[in-house]
């Protein structure tokens, strides 16, 4: 069996359109970690209508920005797991996402 380097490009899958590369998926993700509390703010105020609509917005948000995050991360793993860095990805977007289920 071939090795990933040892193939071609074009028979790759491109993960580019996630991110560009590893810096702009380490840069979102620390945005997002950075973020996902911004949700608690509406605690105790879904009753509004105006908050109800901007919670969901907000909740929409972050979950495909992590969603995008674990895409890129778990793909970037799956080609090749002799490269640890793509599963500490994984490991960090997986803590991510229990963080903002604890928050939610």
């Amino acid at each position: 069996m071939k090795n990933r380097s040892e193939i071609e490009e074009k028979y790759k899958l491109d993960t580019k359109s996630l991110f560009i590369n590893d810096e702009a998926f380490e840069k979102e993700l620390d945005e997002v970690s950075k973020n996902i509390s911004e949700i608690s703010k509406y605690n105790n105020s879904l009753l509004d209508g105006d908050n109800l609509l901007k919670c969901l917005d907000k909740d929409e948000e972050i979950s495909r920005r992590l969603m995008r995050l674990y895409t890129y991360a778990h793909l970037n793993n799956d080609f090749d797991l002799s490269v640890n860095k793509y599963n500490e990805y994984v490991k960090r977007v997986i803590k991510l996402f229990n963080d903002y289920s604890i928050i939610t």
